[in-house]
C-alpha cells in the first residue's frame, strides 16, 4: 500500500510538472473558459441595471360586464339538455349564440375545417359527464391565437422584475375573452341550481393581481439564462482535449506501458491523471467562479445572488465528470491523432442536443432528466437553467434552494445534478480501467473480458484442491524449471523432438516486421522488429547442428529461461511468425547479446519477456516468475531499454531518475544516493537539472540505460542501447554494462557486431524467429570465421593484384575479401596461422616496393560470423546474393577505370514538362493519402454532415412553435406542490357583517387541503393587505412569494345587510400563468359551499351528496389551425423568436466548419514536422506548385463537404435558404469562406510542432475567435441590453479577423434578413412608418426594437452580407500571400533583416566583434587572431577555400561553405556570449566526384551542417555554395541539384516504397519513360524489390533508412548528402549501401556523409573531417589520419577452461541437453564446484603473467569469463612488429591453454575516440 501511495505521488508529480512546463499550452487551456465568461464579464459591465424603488400595484378589473366578444358563436358539447340549458344562461351574459356537437372530437374538428361559421365561433365548452350538479367540471377550449402555456405553470425563467406589467399578467386573451367565459359559465351553474331571488346572497368579485415588491431591473439576467451553458460547456471542452491528448499521447508512444515496466499499477496511472486532472479543473473552476460571483465589472456580479462555493463545487463536479468521460474515450483509441479528432467530435455533438432539451425542458420526466445526464454537457445545460432559474427568481442557488427545484413546474435540482456527476465519473472510471484492460492498445496484454468475475471463481480454490491436482514429482519438476534447471533427457528424444518441431515450423518469407499493423505514425517507443531483407525458409537442420551451441557457462544461475517460445502474427491477408519455438538460457553475470538480421524475432522476444505482448504459446520465466500469470512480479526486479528513447521533454534527468528510482520501489532512505551513483555511472552528473529535451542523442541514450539500471534490478534487457551513437558514447555505454554485469542477468540486443565482440559473454543469433547458434564470440569465430582479415593501407602506386599475388606466395588460399577506396582486405585461413609470421615479415620488409603505407590484421569479426550464419540460413535469396556478387566483381574490374559520367540534365524533363510532370506527382500524392486514409477523409464530410443535420433540424424545430396539441390543465392549486400560503383578509364593518363574511371565508377555506395550503390572515387595520403582503412575504422572501403566494382573497362589503351582496377581491399571482382563472374558481366555490352551508333549500340539487359543491375547471386550447399556424406574432416577440431559433444554428455550422477548416491543417504539419515537405523541396518541387496542389485537392475535399452541407439544407426544404436567390447567396457565402479559410489554416499551421495538436487547436481558434463574436455580437444587439452601435462596431470587427465568424454570422444574417422581410417587406407596414409609428420594422423610428433588413441580401447594409463577402474574399488573397512568403526566399531574407534591424537599432553601442560573428554576409578574411589552434591541414584547405574567388568557387565545387557559422537562441547578442555556436565558421571544398565524410559525435555540428547545407536552416554567417547555387540568393535551384537522406526518415507512412520512389523521381523531373527503370533498379539494389509495394508505415527501422537512401540518389542528382545512412542496419543491408554508393560515385556524382561507423567511412570516403565543437579537428584520408594519430595495436585472448575429470565422476552427473526445432542449445549442468573456477583463475593468471612480461607497456582493458583484453602502445620508446606478436603467441598457443586469439591495428575509430575528447556540450 506505501509503495502503491508512492508510485502515485511521483507519477502525479510528473503529470504536474510536465502541465506546467508546456507553460503556453497550459495557461491556454486555462485561460479559454476564462475569457469566455471574460465575456458575460463585459456584457455585464455594458448591461443597464435600473433600482425600482417603489412596488408596482394594479388596480382591480370586473369579469361579470363590460366586455364585447367579436365572435357571434359559442360550441359545446356534448349536446344534450342539460348542457344546453347551461349554455343558453351562457349566451344572456355573453351573447355568444351557442350551437352543440355530439362529441367533442366533432366540435374539434370543425374548427379545423373551413367552415365558415368556424371563424365566428370564439371556442368550445366541454362538459364532462356528471351524475348531479354537486360535481361539475368543464373544459374551456378556445383558439391559439397566443400561447396558452398550459404546459406549464410558471415561465420557465423569471427576470428580476415582474414577469409582464399587464394588469392580468398572463396570456393575452385570459383577461378579454376566458375569464369573462369562465364566470359566465359558473354564474349560469349557481342560477341553475340555485333558486336566487331580491333575498338570496349575491356575489360581487373582482380580480387583482398582487402587487410585486422593489427590485432591481437587469434584462442581463436574460444573457445568464440563454448563454452561460454555451460558454461554460464551450470552454470546459479545450481542457477535456488537451488533458485526453496527453493520455493518448502517453498510450501511443508507449510511454503507458514503460512506466507499468517500472512497476506502476493501472490504477494507480489512472488515479494519478484524475488527480492532475482535478488540480487543473480546480483552477479552472475557481477562476470561473471568481468571475461569476465576485462583482468584477461596475454593474456588480453576474450571479450575484448565488453563493460562490456551491457554484465552484458544481463546475468542478461537472468538470470531474467531463474529464472522465475523456478518459473512457482515450481508451478507444491508439492513435493520438485519430483520437483527438474523434474525441473533439463527440465532445461537441453531446452538446448539440441541448437547445432542444431547453425547448421542452418542463416537458421532461425526471428520470428522461438524469438519463440525459450520463451524458456531462447535457447536465452541465441542466444546471445553468437551474442557476438561471434561481437568479431570476431571487434567491440564487443557495444551501436554503440546493436541495429544491426551481420551480413547481420543475422536478430536478442542483443536488441531484451534482450527484449525477459524481455517478457519471464513478462510471466513466470503471470503464476506463475495464477497457483500457480488455484493450490495452498496441502495447500491453490484454485480459479476458470476464476478468472482473476471476476473483469470484478464485475464491473456491483451495490449497488443498491444488495439493490434489499436483503430483509430488510435478511439485519437484516445476520447482526445477523455477530455478533454471531442465529436465534430462536422452539424445534419443532429443533428436526426434527437434525433428518433429522443425517439420512443423512456419514459412516466414513475407515477415516485414514483429506488428504487422504498426499505426501510421512514428511513436517514440517502438517495439516492431525491423524487417530489411525477405526471409526465405530455412533448411531442415540436421543433428550436425548442434555444434554451433557452445556448452552453457559452468556454475551460474540461470537468470532468464525460455521455454518454446512462439509468437504468431495473424490478419485476413496473411501470418506472420515472429519468433518460432525459442528455447534458450540467460544467466546471470553475463551479457548476453541476441543479434538477428531485421526482422529476425529479436524485439518481439523482449517484448514479451517484458510483458508487452502476449506470447503465442510457450513460456518464459525471470527469476522464478513465469510470464504468463505474474507480469507484475517480473516488473519489480526488471531494468528495461526500449529500442527508442521514452523521455519527457520537460522533466530534468534528475526528475527521470527519482521517478524511476520512485516507481521501482527503492527505499527512501537511499534514492538520493542511488540516484547520485547513477548519474556518475552515466556521466550526466552535470547535466542532473537540465532538461531532456536539450540533451544530446548519446545523453538520452545513456539515461534511459541509467533508467533501467538504477533500483539495482536483477534483470535488465536493452534494445539496442547504442543505436544512433558515436563510437566515444557507444563505449560510454558500454563501460556501464560491463560495470553492471556482476550479479545482474543482462540480455542486449545490437546491429553493432564489434559491440556484441565487446560485450557480449555470450552470443545468440536469430534468424527467421529461431535461434541458429549460441556461444561465446571466440566460439563463433572458431566455428563460422574463416580465418583473419589482411587491411592493406595503399599508396597511389599499390597493385592490388601484386599484393594479392605476393601474399599467396605465403598462404596459397588467401583471397580477396573487399577493395574499397584506398584500402585492400585479403582474408586468411585460420589453418595457415602459422605462416603469418613469415607473410608479415615479408610485407614489412616490402612496404615500399608494395606501395604500402601500413598494414594491421584482426581475426574474423563477429561481422563475418554474422555473413556465415545468414549464408547458411539463406537469409538472402541465391539471385540477389549472385547479383550482388556479379556487381561486386563488376565493381572491382573498373574500380581504376573511368567511367562515363553522366549528363544530369539530358536525364530529366525541363520547362514545362517539368512543371506538369511535378504537378502530377503531387497530386498523386494527395489522392493515394485520401485513399489510403478514407476514414479520416470521410470524417471530413459525414462530421460536418452531422454537424449540419443536427443543426438544421434544430433549427427547424426551434423556429416552428410546437405543433403538438397543448395539454388540459386542471385549474387548481394542486399542481403547485405543498407549502402554498393563502392570505386573506377581512374588511367588512359591523357585527352582522363580520359574522357574514366570517362564514364565507370558512367556505372559502373548506374547499383546501389543510396539508398543501397554510391561510395567513392579515389584520387591516394596522395596514392594508397589500401592504401586509408586501412587508412580510413578498420584500423578505420574494422566491417564495412567486411560487407560494398564488391566491388571496380580501371581503370588503361596504354596503348595508338588507343588499345581500357580498363584496370580494380575488387576488392573484402575476408571475404564474393560470393564477387568475384558479382565483376566479376558488372565490366560486367558495361562494356554492357558503350558500349550502347557510340554507340547504337554496340549491337542493347541490346538497343531494354529502361532498361540498364544487366546480372544476380546466383550459386546453385548441389546436392550431393553418392559418393560424402562418400569421406572424408581434414583431418584439417574432425577434426574440429569431434570434433563438438562429443563434443555434449559426454556432453549430461554425463547429462544423471549424472542425472540417482544421482537418485540412493536418496533412501540412505532419510533412512540416516529419520533414517530408523539406525533402520534397530539396527535391526540387516548385514552392507555387507545392501549394496549388495542396490547395487544390483540399479544396476538392472542401467542395464535396460543402455539396453535402448545401444538399442538407436542400433536403430540409427551408425557405429562409434553399430557394431561389437565397441559396445562391448561401452557396457564394460557402464558397468564398473555403477560399478565405483554407490558406488560414495552412497559415495557422506552421505554430504547431504536432498534427494532433494543430487539430485541436486550430480547431479552438475558429471556434473560440467566431463564437466569441456571435455571443458578443449577438447579445449587444439585444435591444433589451440597448448597447446595439457597440455590436455593430464588434460585428465588423470580427468580420475583419475570422472567415469563420463571417460565415457562421452570415448565415445568421441571411436567415433574420428573410424573416424580417416577410414581416416588414408589405405596403401595410411602409404605411405604418409613414404616419411615424413606433414599429420594429420601421428602421428610422423604431429603437431599440429595430428589425434590420433589407431587400438586397449581397448589400452592405446591416441586413445584408456584402461586408462578409468582401471580407473572405480579402482573407483569402492575405492568407495565400502570407503562406507564399513564409516559405519563399522573400521571407527567408525578410526574416533575416528584420533581425539585422533588431540588432542594430536596440544593441547597436554593443561590442561589434560579437556582432560581427552574427552577421550574415562578412567578409573573407586571413585573419587568423581570432580563430582557435587548427590542424595544418585544416588551416590550409580554409586558406585555400577562402582565397578562391566566388566564380571558381561556384564552377569548381559540388559543394562550399564559406566561413558558415550557426549559433542557436536568442538574437539578443548579450544572450548570445554564453552562447557556443553549433557550427564555427566552418570553410570547406568538395569537388566533384569525391566521397566527404564528416565525423564527429552526437552535438558535434554534422547535423546542423546538412539542414543548412539542405537549406532547412538558415546560417548564422557566411554563405554556401550547391553545384554553382548560392542558398542566400538561389535556394530552389541549390535544392534542385542535391539529393539528401535527413537523419531522422522523412518519410510517408501512407506511400509505399515504389509510390514513395515514384513520388522523387517526378519532383526531380526524372523521364517518365525511364522512371520505373530507375526505381526498379534502386529496390533491387537496395534489396527492397520484395517490399516494393507495402505501406512504408509497415517498413522496419532498416527498411526506412534503405528507402531514405534510395530517395536521396533517385533523379541523379550531381550532389548527394547522406546523414548517417546506415544507422539501425544491419549489417549485410549496410554492404548492399556501401556498393550502391560506390557505384554512383563512379558515375561523377558527389557524396557527402557523416556516419558513427569508421569502417563506413574506411569503405566509402576519399577524405574525412572529424568536427569537435563545431570546427573540424583534422582532414584528410583515412590513411593519412592513420599515419598521423594512430598507434598500438588490440591483442584478445581466450583461455580454455580446463576440465577436472575425478570430479565429474564423483557427481556422477550427464550433461543436461534441451532442445528446440531448429535451434539446439546444449545446457551441462554441473554444479559449481571450487576447483573448477580456481583452475581457470590460475590459467588465466598464468596467461596474464606472460603478456606483462614479454609486454612491460601492455594495459588490461577488460578480463571476464576467461577472456582477456590488452591495448599494446606502440611509440618511438617501444616500436612492436606485428610479425613478432604473431610468433610470439603462435608459438606459447598450447603452453598457455588458449582456445583463440586476435590481433588488430589502431582503428580509425581510436583515432576518432582521442580527438573528439575536446568536444565540449553545444546548447542549443
Amino acid at each position: 500500500m506505501i509503495g502503491a501511495c508512492s508510485n502515485f505521488f511521483w507519477v502525479t508529480k510528473k503529470n504536474i510538472l510536465l502541465f506546467w512546463r508546456s507553460w503556453f499550452q497550459a495557461i491556454f487551456v486555462i485561460v479559454v473558459p476564462l475569457l469566455l465568461v471574460s465575456v458575460l464579464v463585459f456584457l455585464r459591465g455594458r448591461a443597464t441595471r435600473e433600482v425600482v424603488l417603489q412596488p408596482l400595484n394594479w388596480s382591480s378589473f370586473r369579469v361579470d360586464s363590460g366586455f364585447y366578444f367579436s365572435h357571434k358563436y359559442m360550441a359545446y358539447a356534448p349536446n344534450d339538455t342539460i348542457n344546453l340549458q347551461i349554455m343558453n344562461t351562457v349566451y344572456m351574459y355573453t351573447n355568444l349564440q351557442p350551437f352543440g356537437f355530439k362529441t367533442e372530437g366533432e366540435a374539434v374538428a370543425f374548427f379545423q375545417s373551413d367552415d365558415v361559421r368556424s371563424k365566428q365561433t370564439l371556442g368550445a365548452v366541454i362538459f364532462d359527464p356528471f351524475s348531479n350538479f354537486s360535481v361539475t367540471s368543464y373544459t374551456i377550449r378556445l383558439r391559439s391565437k397566443s400561447d396558452w402555456s398550459t404546459r406549464v405553470l410558471f415561465p420557465m425563467f423569471f427576470k428580476g422584475g415582474p414577469r409582464s406589467k399587464d394588469i392580468a399578467a398572463s396570456p393575452p386573451n385570459y383577461k378579454e375573452e376566458f375569464l369573462v367565459l369562465q364566470y359566465a359559465i359558473d354564474r349560469s351553474l349557481i342560477n341553475i341550481n340555485c333558486k336566487v331571488n331580491d333575498s338570496s346572497q349575491k356575489l360581487k368579485v373582482v380580480l387583482q393581481r398582487m402587487p410585486f415588491p422593489p427590485y432591481i431591473k437587469d434584462e442581463f439576467i436574460i444573457v445568464i439564462q440563454k448563454q452561460l451553458a454555451l460558454m461554460l460547456i464551450l470552454g470546459f471542452i479545450f481542457p477535456t482535449l488537451y488533458c485526453t491528448r496527453l493520455i493518448l499521447i502517453e498510450k501511443q508512444r508507449g510511454i503507458k506501458e514503460m512506466l507499468k515496466l517500472l512497476g506502476l499499477g493501472e490504477s494507480t496511472y489512472w488515479f494519478s491523471w484524475l488527480i492532475t486532472n482535478l488540480f487543473v479543473f480546480t483552477l479552472i473552476s475557481l477562476f470561473l467562479s471568481i468571475l461569476l460571483c465576485f462583482p468584477l465589472s461596475g454593474n456588480g456580479p453576474i450571479l450575484g445572488l448565488s453563493n460562490p462555493l456551491l457554484i465552484f463545487s458544481s463546475l468542478l463536479l461537472y468538470g470531474i465528470s467531463i474529464f472522465t468521460f475523456g478518459f473512457a474515450l482515450s481508451t478507444l483509441f491508439n492513435s493520438a491523432h485519430t483520437g483527438v479528432a474523434l474525441v473533439c467530435t463527440v465532445l461537441i455533438v453531446i452538446s448539440l442536443p441541448y437547445p432542444l432539451l431547453e425547448r421542452h425542458y418542463n416537458e421532461l420526466n425526471l428520470f428522461i432528466k438524469l438519463f440525459t445526464c450520463l451524458l456531462p454537457s447535457l447536465g452541465m445545460g441542466f444546471l445553468c437553467i437551474l442557476i438561471g432559474q434561481f437568479e431570476g427568481a431571487g434567491l440564487g442557488v443557495q444551501f436554503s434552494s440546493y436541495f429544491k427545484p426551481a420551480s413547481p413546474d420543475d422536478n430536478l435540482s442542483i443536488h441531484l445534478l451534482c450527484s449525477m456527476f459524481i455517478f457519471d465519473s464513478i462510471v466513466f472510471l470503471i470503464l476506463t480501467h475495464y477497457i483500457s484492460a480488455v484493450w490495452p492498445g498496441k502495447y500491453g496484454i490484454p485480459k479476458p473480458w470476464y476478468f472482473p468475475f476471476l476473483c469470484l471463481y478464485r475464491r473456491k480454490l483451495t490449497f488443498e484442491v491444488l495439493l490434489d491436482d499436483l503430483k509430488p514429482n510435478e511439485l519437484t519438476r516445476n520447482v526445477e524449471e523455477t530455478t533454471g534447471s531442465l529436465s534430462l533427457t536422452n539424445t534419443a528424444g532429443r533428436n526426434q523432438e527437434f525433428q518433429t518441431s522443425q517439420q512443423t515450423s512456419t514459412n516466414n518469407t513475407d515477415f516485414v516486421a514483429s506488428d504487422p499493423f504498426p499505426e501510421k505514425n512514428e511513436p517514440l517507443l517502438e517495439y516492431n522488429d525491423d524487417g530489411d531483407d525477405t526471409l526465405e525458409q530455412p533448411s531442415a537442420s540436421s543433428p550436425d547442428t548442434y555444434e554451433y551451441f557452445e556448452s552453457e557457462p559452468i556454475g551460474l544461475q540461470v537468470g532468464i529461461s525460455i521455454d518454446h517460445l512462439c509468437k504468431v502474427y495473424s490478419n485476413k491477408q496473411s501470418t506472420v511468425v515472429a519468433v518460432s519455438d525459442l528455447t534458450m538460457n540467460i544467466y546471470e553475470g553475463q551479457i548476453t547479446v541476441l543479434l538477428g538480421h531485421n526482422g529476425a524475432g529479436k524485439t518481439t522476444t523482449l517484448s514479451i519477456l517484458t510483458g508487452l505482448y502476449p506470447p503465442t504459446s510457450g513460456t518464459a520465466c525471470i527469476y522464478g516468475h513465469d510470464i504468463r500469470n505474474d507480469i507484475e512480479g517480473i516488473h519489480e526486479n526488471l531494468g528495461f531499454c526500449s529500442q527508442h528513447d521514452v523521455l519527457y521533454d520537460t522533466l530534468t534527468v534528475e526528475e527521470h531518475l527519482y521517478l524511476s528510482a520512485h516507481l521501482r520501489g527503492c527505499d527512501n532512505s537511499t534514492i538520493e544516493q542511488q540516484v547520485e551513483r547513477t548519474l556518475r555511472k552515466i556521466y550526466l552528473h552535470d547535466k542532473k537539472k537540465e532538461y531532456t529535451k536539450t540533451l544530446s542523442g548519446g545523453m538520452k541514450r545513456r539515461l534511459s540505460i541509467g533508467m533501467a539500471l538504477i533500483g539495482d534490478s536483477k534483470v535488465l534487457i536493452l534494445d539496442e542501447p547504442t543505436s544512433g551513437l558515436d563510437p566515444e558514447a557507444r563505449r560510454q555505454v558500454w563501460d556501464i554494462l560491463q560495470a553492471e554485469r556482476q550479479e545482474k542477468t543482462i540480455l542486449v540486443t545490437t546491429h553493432y557486431m564489434d559491440e556484441a565482440d565487446h560485450l557480449g559473454d555470450r552470443i545468440a543469433i536469430m534468424s527467421g524467429g529461431e535461434l541458429k547458434c549460441c556461444g561465446s564470440p571466440l566460439f563463433l569465430k572458431a566455428k563460422y570465421g574463416a580465418g583473419y582479415l589482411l587491411s592493406i593501407v595503399k599508396q597511389s602506386s599499390c597493385s592490388s593484384e601484386y599484393v594479392l599475388k605476393q601474399v599467396k606466395h605465403h598462404i596459397p588460399n588467401a583471397f580477396t575479401r573487399s577493395d574499397y577506396g584506398e584500402e585492400i582486405r585479403i582474408l586468411l585461413p585460420l589453418e595457415s596461422i602459422d605462416k603469418f609470421g613469415n607473410l608479415f615479415e615479408d610485407l614489412e620488409s616490402n612496404k615500399i616496393s608494395l606501395g604500402i603505407s601500413s598494414f594491421g590484421v584482426s581475426v574474423t569479426t563477429m561481422e563475418e560470423v554474422f555473413f556465415q550464419v545468414s549464408k547458411q540460413t539463406n537469409i538472402v535469396s541465391c539471385r540477389n546474393r549472385e547479383t550482388r556478387e556479379s556487381r561486386r566483381k563488376t565493381i572491382e574490374q573498373s574500380r581504376f577505370t573511368s567511367e562515363t559520367k553522366v549528363d544530369h540534365k539530358q536525364l530529366r524533363n525541363q520547362g514545362f514538362l517539368f512543371y506538369r510532370q511535378q504537378f502530377y506527382a503531387l497530386m498523386t500524392k494527395r489522392y493515394i493519402f485520401t485513399k489510403r486514409n478514407l476514414i479520416f477523409v470521410f470524417s471530413q464530410i459525414i462530421v460536418p454532415i452531422a454537424f449540419t443535420l443536427i443543426a438544421l433540424f434544430i433549427f427547424h424545430h426551434l423556429l416552428n412553435k410546437n405543433n403538438s396539441p397543448d395539454p388540459r390543465l386542471d385549474l387548481s392549486l394542486k399542481p403547485y406542490g405543498k407549502d402554498l400560503l393563502l392570505t386573506f383578509s377581512n374588511e367588512a364593518e359591523g357585527w352582522e357583517k363580520r359574522q357574514n363574511t366570517d362564514q364565507f371565508i370558512q367556505s372559502y377555506m373548506r374547499q383546501f387541503d389543510n396539508k398543501q395550503v397554510t391561510p395567513i390572515e392579515f389584520n387591516t387595520s394596522t395596514g392594508s393587505y397589500e401592504d401586509h403582503l408586501l412587508k412580510q412575504i413578498a420584500i423578505p422572501h420574494l422566491f417564495y412569494f412567486r411560487l407560494k403566494s398564488i391566491i388571496g382573497l380580501v371581503v370588503n362589503t361596504k354596503s348595508t345587510p338588507k343588499d345581500n351582496i357580498i363584496s370580494l377581491r380575488a387576488y392573484f399571482q402575476g408571475e404564474s400563468f393560470h393564477a387568475a382563472p384558479i382565483s376566479l374558481n376558488a372565490v366560486v366555490n367558495g361562494f356554492l359551499q357558503y350558500l349550502t352551508s347557510v340554507n340547504q333549500t337554496i340549491c337542493p340539487s347541490l346538497t343531494t351528496n354529502n361532498s361540498p359543491p364544487q366546480i372544476y375547471v380546466s383550459n386546453q386550447p385548441l389546436p392550431e389551425t393553418k392559418e393560424e399556424r402562418a400569421k406572424q406574432i408581434d414583431e418584439i416577440e417574432g425577434l426574440m423568436r429569431v434570434v433563438v431559433a438562429g443563434f443555434p444554428l449559426a454556432s453549430n455550422i461554425l463547429f462544423a466548419a471549424s472542425y472540417l477548416a482544421s482537418c485540412f491543417g493536418f496533412f501540412p504539419v505532419y510533412e512540416t514536422v516529419t520533414k517530408a515537405k523539406h525533402l520534397q523541396f530539396v527535391s526540387g518541387v516548385k514552392l507555387a506548385l507545392y501549394w496549388i496542389s495542396i490547395y487544390m485537392w483540399d479544396m476538392c475535399i472542401f467542395f464535396l463537404s460543402v455539396g453535402s452541407i448545401l444538399l442538407c439544407f436542400m433536403v430540409f426544404n427551408l425557405e429562409q435558404f434553399a430557394l431561389g436567390e437565397r441559396f445562391h447567396n448561401l452557396v457564394i457565402l460557402f464558397g468564398l469562406f473555403m477560399w478565405a479559410v483554407l490558406p488560414q489554416t495552412y497559415l495557422l499551421s506552421r505554430l504547431f510542432r504536432s498534427p494532433t495538436s494543430g487539430l485541436v487547436w486550430i480547431t479552438a481558434i475558429n471556434v473560440f475567435t467566431a463564437s466569441i463574436g456571435l455571443i458578443m455580437v449577438g447579445l449587444l444587439s439585444h435591444p433589451m441590453i440597448h448597447q446595439q452601435a457597440v455590436g455593430v462596431c464588434l460585428m465588423y470587427f470580427w468580420i475583419a479577423i475570422s472567415p469563420s465568424f463571417c460565415l457562421s454570422h452570415g448565415i445568421f444574417q441571411l436567415f433574420i434578413n428573410y424573416q424580417f422581410r416577410q414581416v416588414c417587406d408589405s405596403p401595410l407596414v411602409q404605411f405604418l412608418c409613414l404616419v411615424d409609428q413606433v414599429n420594429a420594422c420601421c428602421l428610422k423610428t423604431c429603437d431599440p426594437f429595430c428589425a434590420y433588413w433589407t431587400s438586397n441580401e449581397l448589400s452592405y447594409e446591416l441586413g445584408g452580407v456584402g461586408a462578409h463577402l468582401t471580407a473572405l474574399l480579402i482573407h483569402g488573397f492575405l492568407y495565400s500571400s502570407f503562406v507564399l512568403i513564409s516559405d519563399s526566399s522573400i521571407g527567408r531574407n525578410l526574416k533575416i533583416c528584420l533581425i539585422i534591424l533588431y540588432r542594430r537599432f536596440r544593441y547597436r553601442h554593443h561590442n561589434s566583434e560579437l556582432l560581427l560573428l552574427n552577421q550574415y554576409h562578412d567578409d573573407l578574411s586571413f585573419d587568423d587572431s581570432n580563430l582557435p589552434a587548427e590542424d595544418v591541414d585544416v588551416r590550409q584547405h580554409r586558406h585555400l577555400v577562402e582565397s578562391l574567388p566566388y566564380a571558381r568557387l561556384r564552377e569548381q565545387t559540388s559543394l562550399a561553405l564559406c566561413r558558415v557559422s550557426k549559433t542557436y537562441g536568442s538574437v539578443n547578442p548579450r544572450c548570445k556570449q554564453s552562447r557556443k555556436p553549433a557550427v564555427d565558421r566552418l570553410s570547406l571544398a568538395i569537388p566533384p566526384s569525391e566521397c566527404f565524410g564528416l565525423l564527429g559525435v552526437n552535438g558535434a555540428g554534422k547535423t546542423t551542417t546538412f539542414r543548412m547545407i539542405t537549406g532547412d536552416l538558415e546560417p548564422s554567417s557566411g554563405h554556401i555554395i550547391v553545384v554553382g547555387h548560392d542558398l542566400n540568393r538561389n535556394l530552389r535551384k541549390a535544392q534542385q541539384s542535391l539529393g539528401y537522406c535527413p537523419q531522422f526518415d522523412a518519410l510517408l507512412p501512407y506511400l509505399t516504397g515504389h509510390e514513395t520512389l515514384q513520388l522523387f523521381a517526378r519532383l526531380r523531373g526524372v523521364h517518365e519513360g525511364l522512371l520505373n527503370t530507375e526505381i526498379d533498379q534502386l529496390l533491387s539494389d537496395l534489396n527492397l524489390t520484395s517490399l516494393a509495394h507495402v505501406l512504408v508505415s509497415r517498413y522496419s527501422g532498416g527498411n526506412r533508412r534503405k528507402l531514405s537512401v534510395a530517395i536521396a540518389l533517385v533523379g541523379e542528382t550531381p550532389l548527394i548528402c547522406l546523414d548517417e545512412p546506415t544507422t539501425g542496419v544491419d549489417p549485410i543491408s549496410r554492404r548492399h549501401i556501401w556498393d550502391l554508393l560506390l557505384k554512383y560515385r563512379r558515375q561523377g556524382r558527389t557524396l557527402v556523409l557523416s556516419s558513427h561507423s569508421m569502417e563506413e567511412c574506411e569503405a566509402l570516403c576519399s577524405r574525412v573531417s572529424i568536427i569537435v565543437n563545431g570546427r573540424m579537428k583534422c582532414l584528410g584520408t583515412c590513411q593519412h589520419l592513420k599515419a598521423r594519430f594512430g598507434h598500438g595495436y588490440s591483442l584478445n585472448v581466450q583461455v580454455r577452461i580446463p576440465m577436472v575429470n575425478h570430479h565429474l565422476s564423483s557427481l556422477n552427473t550427464e550433461p543436461t541437453v534441451s532442445s528446440t526445432s531448429s535451434s539446439y542449445v546444449p545446457s551441462v549442468v554441473i554444479s559449481p564446484h571450487v576447483p573448477h573456477q580456481l583452475s581457470l583463475i590460475n590459467a588465466v593468471d598464468n596467461v596474464d603473467s606472460f603478456i606483462k612480461r614479454e609486454f612491460p607497456d601492455a594495459r588490461l582493458v577488460d578480463r571476464h569469463q576467461g577472456v582477456l583484453q590488452y591495448h599494446l602502445p606502440t611509440d618511438g620508446r617501444n616500436q612492436i612488429r606485428l610479425s613478432h606478436i604473431f610468433n610470439l603467441m603462435e608459438t606459447n598457443k598450447t603452453r598457455l591453454g588458449l582456445l583463440n586469439y586476435s590481433i588488430s591495428q589502431t582503428t580509425l575509430e581510436q583515432i576518432f575516440i582521442d580527438l573528439i575528447k575536446l568536444q565540449e556540450p553545444v546548447n542549443q
